[in-house]
């Protein structure tokens, strides 16, 4: 896997990024998903996959534009 970034955009809250965008929080790089079971949104880490359920909406993230590569 590798994440090619093209540049980073000023830190927005946790609420304004969209479904599916990839967003910096902590030194990591996470993608924001939508769970309809839970109608919820969570941050998976990219890296390892780990879900973190608890942004606070007002949390200060800072959106990536990047393009995510999957290597065999």
């Amino acid at each position: 896997m590798k994440i090619v970034e093209q540049k980073r955009i000023f830190s927005i809250n946790f609420n304004a990024i969209k479904k599916g965008e990839i967003f910096e929080y902590d030194g990591a790089y996470w993608m924001k998903v939508f769970n309809k079971l839970k109608n919820k949104y969570y941050g998976v880490c990219i890296a390892d996959g780990t879900i973190y359920e608890d942004f606070n909406f007002s949390e200060k993230c800072r959106v990536v534009k990047a393009e995510l590569h999957i290597l065999d």
